[in-house]
């Protein structure tokens, strides 16, 4: 791109290129340039906040309960037991929820319920901290008969499963696998799938 042209007339010198038009089209471009590098916001989160207001301000305050009949059963992604707690045992469903024992099976409890995300790629116990629970959201398992719930990223848990925070790639929909550093649980490797069926460019470890 020329910075500068300049074309001669009969009264004179006329300048043309750079403008303050010119400038300040420049200064918009390396603006949404920059936007565009940032991680792009999944849509799917915008809708679960949507619900959670509305669920809020519902005057009727009523949960809904699922009475079947269901068509396709759903398998376990991941089973992990506690190291330091034998009878502590979470259970990871690809079309739903985790679950978790501390009594060797006898009860188990849900303990990702009200977050953004249904289905889950993977879930770890971070080795040199079980309490630290390392969870991807998004089925990967990827064939078009079976149901593939998109995710809202990668979880992480520092109380053993009471509460949840995103800790990020809420775009990438799918997360195959996610691998914790041996001695230090605030260091994972996450692989993510990127959305199944369209281009998307969060794919990658």
């Amino acid at each position: 791109m020329t910075t500068k042209a300049i074309a001669k007339s009969r009264g004179g010198v006329k300048t043309r290129g750079i403008t303050p038009l010119v400038i300040l089209a420049l200064i918009l471009g390396m603006i949404l340039s920059t936007e565009a590098g940032q991680e792009i916001r999944s849509p799917l989160l915008a809708s679960f906040e949507r619900h959670a207001k509305l669920q809020q301000s519902s005057e009727f305050g009523l949960d809904w309960i699922p009475l079947g009949p269901v068509m396709n059963g759903s398998r376990a992604e991941t089973v992990q037991g506690d190291p330091a707690h034998p009878g502590t045992l979470y259970a990871a469903f690809g079309a739903g929820n985790l679950w978790k024992t501390v009594n060797n099976g006898l009860s188990w409890t849900s303990i990702f319920d009200d977050q953004s995300a249904l289905g889950i790629g993977y879930f770890v116990l971070a080795p040199s901290n079980p309490e630290v629970l390392w969870l991807g959201t998004g089925v990967n398992l990827k064939k078009p008969r079976n149901f593939t719930h998109p995710g809202t990223g990668v979880f992480r848990s520092t109380d053993g499963g009471r509460t949840w925070t995103n800790v990020g790639l809420p775009d990438s929909y799918h997360i195959g696998k996610i691998a914790v550093h041996p001695k230090n649980p605030d260091i994972a490797f996450a692989a993510a799938l990127g959305h199944f069926w369209t281009p998307n460019p969060n794919r990658g470890i």
